[in-house]
């Protein structure tokens, strides 16, 4: 079995997503540094502070899912690709090889317009998914008016007119992330750290 472990974290307050971005009229979309839920290489960070070498070169990692706390051995995953949301609706596609194509589950061409965004399904019935569930994280971006050059402070003296935006995210407080491993993560209390730096 290639992952053994099951690696639950459980945040505490808010976390940063990301660094954020300068926003200037030339480039307005703030949210496209958002980076949440950390991916499985920052995971791989935490082993990287504590296996040899030749562990690490060994460490598999995915992720990231997430979870109710209660029940975290039934994770949540992305829809698989072969399924589409309608209205809240799950329509499977099937290959059909006679035509080399992808159809509904009726045998009709895939048509009209499907639900955008994230939708999640617990991993227990990943072969047969009846319903859909979004994330249970909500992003709260914070729009700097003026920063400092070398820190995310408000510079309340600058004649500069920048923009800055941190973006915050917030777990609903019964949810968990879950990532899984083929070594095991000692218990214990870890800090995720970004990089600061504004890009």
């Amino acid at each position: 079995m290639l992952f053994q472990y099951l690696i639950v974290i459980e945040p505490l307050g808010l976390l940063y997503g990301s660094a954020g971005r300068f926003l200037s009229p030339e480039n307005l979309v703030g949210r496209s540094g958002i980076s949440f839920p950390p991916s499985a290489a920052t995971v791989s960070g935490l082993y990287a502070a504590s296996l040899n070498e030749e562990a690490i070169a060994s460490l598999k990692i995915a992720g990231p899912f997430w979870a109710c706390s209660q029940q975290p051995e039934n994770f949540y995953v992305p829809i698989p690709f072969s399924s589409l949301v309608k209205q809240g609706e799950i329509h499977q596609l099937r290959w059909y090889s006679e035509t080399q194509e992808w159809l509904t589950e009726t045998g009709e061409s895939v048509s009209g317009k499907f639900d955008k965004g994230n939708h999640w399904i617990p991993i227990n019935s990943w072969h047969q998914p009846e319903k859909i569930y979004q994330e249970p994280w909500e992003f709260l971006p914070h729009l700097h008016p003026r920063i400092e050059l070398n820190q995310r402070k408000v510079d309340r003296d600058s004649t500069q007119g920048s923009l800055f935006l941190e973006n915050a995210v917030q777990m609903h407080p019964d949810a968990c992330l879950i990532y899984l491993s083929n070594i095991s993560l000692a218990d214990g209390w870890y800090r995720f750290r970004a990089d600061m730096r504004a890009n």
